[in-house]
Formats: structure tokens, sequence, C-alpha cells
């Protein structure tokens, strides 16, 4: 299978980098690949490993469905900016990352001490804002009707007041009847710690309320948090508040620092999902 690994020759500081790192990775098992630092104009009957899943869904239409993709995004847990998720055709939960009932070794180099225990506050509920036209998001809602709808479906379910903290790249005047709006600049940690429940679409930062210790609700499969969230609003009356440790376990197998994929380590476990 032919790899092109897409290099972009001006990247943006938070992806500096990471394409180096990968090709480095490929070096140490001796596998033959190809940069590239535009997008394919003939069909490339192999795999693509680019930052982004926008930019890995326009290369994969203009190759073809002989094309297979590996994204690059943001970790999901620790310092997001100090490690890249690596996955196959497609973000987040709907990538594939060859993690099922993953061995609890990069838990423990990672993520030991990150689970809180469960530990709701009691002011508000917390709806987290995402960005609208962001690949996660736009495709499957439009985000200012779900946000008005998931406020309206909440204020029949729950006494407690709802809090709405904008993302802070869209830290835009909010103004929604039934919710108060949250300083997004404020500190993330503080204001998950107060809420009751957190209500998501698909942020990441559902694995943060998790983690912190908080019932959280996900709305969309492709939510990190989705094995340990509850699904329906009602749940904000009924917190789920599963084990988490064999999902920490999986997560830690989603994400990778940049020391470890130039060593070949992330591609010694991503090849199996690749017919060389």
């Amino acid at each position: 299978m032919e790899i092109v690994v897409h290099s972009r020759s001006n990247p943006a500081g938070h992806i500096d980098g990471w394409a180096d790192a990968f090709i480095q990775g490929l070096e140490a098992h001796n596998v033959e690949f190809s940069v590239s630092h535009s997008r394919p104009t003939k069909a490339v009957p192999g795999l693509i490993v680019t930052w982004g899943a926008r930019r890995a869904e326009a290369i994969k239409n203009r190759s073809g469905p002989s094309c297979r993709y590996l994204v690059m995004e943001r970790g999901y847990f620790g310092d997001r900016f100090e490690n890249t998720s690596l996955g196959f055709d497609g973000l987040n939960r709907r990538a594939d990352f060859l993690n099922k009932d993953s061995s609890p070794d990069r838990w423990i180099k990672h993520g030991v001490g990150l689970i809180k225990p469960w530990n709701p506050g009691s002011e508000y509920i917390l709806i987290m804002g995402q960005v609208p036209n962001d690949f996660a998001v736009s495709p499957h809602i439009n985000f200012s009707e779900w946000l008005h709808n998931t406020v309206k479906s909440l204020r029949r379910t729950t006494q407690l007041p709802i809090v709405f903290r904008p993302h802070p790249r869209r830290p835009r005047r909010w103004e929604i009847e039934g919710a108060e709006i949250l300083d997004p600049e404020g500190d993330l940690k503080s204001q998950l710690r107060k809420a009751a429940c957190v209500v998501t679409f698909n942020s990441n930062t559902g694995v943060d309320a998790v983690l912190e210790g908080i019932p959280t609700i996900t709305m969309d499969e492709g939510a990190m948090a989705w094995e340990v969230t509850g699904h329906a609003l009602e749940s904000a009356l009924d917190p789920v508040t599963p084990s988490r440790l064999q999902w920490a376990y999986d997560l830690a197998y989603c994400q990778w620092t940049k020391e470890e994929i130039e060593e070949g380590l992330a591609w010694e476990h991503l090849r199996r999902g690749v017919e060389m």
C-alpha cells in the first residue's frame, strides 16, 4: 500500500513538526513512503497521512474509494498540545484507533492520577460550547439550534440553573433564553467542579468532565467520552457514573507524544490496520 504523508509547507503553530515526527517514525521501521505538500490531483490508492479530518476528507474525495486516511489531531487528555491523536478514516470516536480492550500500560505511563472519584457539584447544569463550523459539529447539527433546544428540554427536566460556557474560539455575545452565560476564559476545572452534570454534543471537554468526576451527557456517538456518559437529557437527574478504567486504557492508545511518534512506537501500534 502506498503511503503519502502530507506535510504543509507553512503549518500552523499547533501542528508544526507532527508530520516530520511521523516521517521519522516510518523511517525507523524502514517503511517506504512519499511526502506531499499539496492535495493530490490524481487518485492515490493508498494511505494518506495528514493533519485534520476536514483536509483528510477532501483528499479522500479527490483520490476515490481506494484511499484511506490517517488523521492527526490534538490529543484528548493531559496537555493536548503535547500529544496528537492518530486514527484511521474518521475524527474522534468515528476513527479507528485499533484500541479496543487495550492494556493499561499507556495509561500507567501517561494518565495515572487523572481520574478523580465521581463527585458532582450542585450549583448548575453546564452546557459546553463548540465551534459551530468545526468538522466534528457542522456535518451533524446546526449547533445554535441544538443549543437552544437543549436548554428548553433541560428547563423542563431540572430546577437547577442552566449555564452555557461558550467555546473560547467563539466567545461572541450569546443570548439564550433560560440559560446564564459563563466566561469562556474562566478556569475550566473550577467551572466543571460546580456542575451537577455536564452536557455536550460531542466536545472533548466531555473527557475533561468525566476525568474530573462530573457526570456527563454526550449527545453524539462521535464523542470520545461516549462509553462513560449518559445520552438522554433526563439522566441529568439520574447521573451515569460507570467504571472508567477500561475506557481510560483505550483512550491512552488514541494519542501519542511527538517523541513516541518519532521513535516509531505509534506506527508499531497502527501498522496492524494497514495492509502492507
